[in-house]
Order: C-alpha cells, then sequence, then structure tokens
C-alpha cells in the first residue's frame, strides 16, 4: 500500500465513521500533518466509534494496521 493510498483510504474511514465534526478534521488534519506516525492513533479512534465497522472496512483496516502500524 502506497503512502497516497493510505493516506486516501484513512481519509474514507474517518469520514465515514467519526460523527464529531471536530474530531473528524482534528484527524483528517494529523495525517495531513503528521504524516503517517500517528496511524494507530487514527484506527484507535474509528474502531471506538460508535458505528458498527462493516466486513469490508474492517478488512481494510486490518491491512492498514499490517502494513502501517
Amino acid at each position: 500500500m502506497t503512502d497516497e493510498k493510505l493516506y486516501k483510504n484513512l481519509s474514507y474511514l474517518i469520514s465515514k465513521y467519526i460523527l464529531d465534526s471536530s474530531k473528524k478534521n482534528k484527524l483528517l488534519d494529523e495525517i495531513k500533518n503528521r504524516g503517517f506516525s500517528g496511524v494507530k492513533g487514527v484506527l484507535h479512534e474509528i474502531s471506538s466509534s460508535k458505528i458498527d465497522i462493516d466486513n469490508k472496512d474492517t478488512q481494510l483496516i486490518k491491512d492498514i494496521a499490517f502494513y502501517f502500524a
């Protein structure tokens, strides 16, 4: 997975699973400004969301964790 693909996938997951707009913006800024050193934190926030994560996105999260966390 390339850095560009990672950013796209994280942005998609944040937009879909983080409901609070200020938290969503903070996480998007974090991956934009800090690079991908904060991937674990972003994945934790997504996993902690109150929305059930569908199977396709669960696999995407596992892939991101494997390569970057």
